[in-house]
């Protein structure tokens, strides 16, 4: 699998596709067509059993837990009808943005032609220039994005506003009649609990906030939950309970932060609704600025967490859960390059005497250590630019944010070379030919 960096040049295109295609979609959270997530009920009946274990009822209270329920989710559904008769016909183009079929078809066509990129760079005889290739994307770019601008739908600016404000009245109602609902079935339910179940309350809140919502992340590394993460390090259970404190800080500032960030886009969802409804853009990219830098706290705590609980696991642990943690959170950036690829397939070669592997071993450990500062430089970057760039939505880095990236992607590319070819010289030509994609251009690796 080649890397997504491969090349400076293609980096750039595939963050404009990024940009495109996830911008157009997120970055218009106030969208008409997000009247499905506003619609989802608060609690649901997968969530019973969830209350059950973690509140430790007995039979009584499970079964007035159950009739609390049922009146909840009969509420809900009658909510739900009185929201969609309250909304005045049309009001799905408010906002004149495109509907959901037209963005679907255009994600479609921006994935074939990353492809058709990939497959003619490929293709290009060693040392040739990909300019020609990558201009021609940028065309076929351009002409998709004029395509679905020609495909929304028009209202002069009067029609939008006036739509726009009954939807917003209609949905503040709901909002309004949604909370109580949910505050009433809490009520309920914690009447049933004994005094000393009464501490079990919060724990279940805050699964079941990270349950509904921590999937709601824009950002690289919002929407990961650790503790979930560190299943996969099959670790022992001594080690996990010597982590229980952590872990519960770790969900303590978790919750705050997503209580923190979806309460804030609640409480602006009008003013993102009214400046789209009026076609203010500055407007839209002024709330959405705000808005972004909500993700941007939840982004943070993964972050400062997933250092900290690799300093706390043992050390052969700690590094296999940096590992995962930068190839879920950060693929862009932590993906194997080929340097990592050709150290891996030498070191397993047949025949390698023993001061070859110790010189094979020392030079990939150096390595190593440079491209953890490599990659953390560019981790630098993307985290301080990827805030902008998915409020923005369409837009692109700036140019001095394209120059850094496009820098750091050099000197990191290059740097490999240089390992490689030293690695090259330890190794015998019959040693060579058996290393995977050895005479490959490495520019187009």
């Amino acid at each position: 699998m080649k890397q997504l960096f491969a090349s400076p040049t293609v980096a750039c295109l595939l963050v404009l596709f990024a940009s495109l295609t996830c911008g157009m979609a997120t970055a218009q959270e106030g969208a008409p067509w997000a009247l499905q997530r506003t619609l989802q009920p608060d609690f649901e009946g997968r969530d019973l059993l969830t209350m059950n274990t973690m509140l430790q009822l007995d039979a009584g209270q499970q079964e007035a837990l159950n009739e609390a329920f049922r009146r909840y989710e009969a509420s809900f559904q009658d909510n739900a009808r009185t929201l969609r008769e309250m909304l005045p016909p049309g009001w799905a183009n408010a906002a004149n943005r495109p509907d959901r079929e037209s963005l679907e078809t255009f994600r479609t066509r921006m994935q074939e032609l990353v492809e058709e990129m990939r497959k003619a760079q490929d293709a290009l005889p060693e040392g040739a220039d990909p300019a020609p290739i990558h201009e021609r994307f940028r065309e076929q770019v351009q002409q998709l994005r004029e395509q679905l601008n020609s495909d929304r739908p028009r209202l002069d600016e009067e029609q939008r506003l006036v739509l726009a404000e009954q939807a917003a009245a209609a949905l503040d109602r709901w909002s309004a009649l949604n909370l109580e609902l949910k505050q009433n079935f809490v009520g309920e339910v914690q009447a049933l609990l004994r005094d000393e179940q009464q501490s079990l309350w919060l724990p279940l809140e805050r699964r079941l906030t990270r349950e509904k919502t921590l999937s709601r992340g824009r950002l690289s590394g919002e929407s990961l939950d650790l503790v979930s993460m560190m299943d996969q390090l099959e670790l022992e259970e001594d080690v996990l309970e010597s982590l229980r404190p952590l872990i519960d800080e770790y969900y303590r500032d978790l919750h705050e932060a997503l209580i923190t960030r979806n309460d804030y886009l609640e409480r602006t969802r009008r003013d993102l609704q009214r400046a789209m409804a009026k076609g203010e853009q500055s407007q839209i990219e002024a709330v959405e600025s705000r808005r972004i830098q909500m993700h941007v706290l939840v982004r943070d705590v993964n972050d400062q967490y997933a250092e900290l609980f690799a300093d706390r696991l043992p050390v052969d642990a700690g590094h296999r859960f940096t590992e995962l943690y930068g190839s879920l959170a950060y693929p862009q950036i932590y993906r194997p390059t080929r340097a990592q690829r050709m150290f891996k397939a030498a070191r397993s070669l047949i025949g390698l005497n023993e001061v070859q592997l110790i010189a094979i071993e020392d030079l990939q450990d150096a390595y190593l250590m440079q491209l953890e500062r490599a990659n953390r430089e560019l981790l630098d970057v993307f985290r301080e630019s990827e805030p902008g760039r998915i409020a923005l939505g369409t837009r692109t880095r700036s140019a001095q944010e394209d120059d850094r990236m496009r820098a750091a992607l050099r000197a990191r590319l290059e740097m490999g070379d240089r390992e490689v070819d030293k690695l090259e010289a330890i190794l015998s030509p019959d040693q060579l030919n058996q290393l995977p994609n050895y005479r490959a251009p490495r520019r187009s690796q």
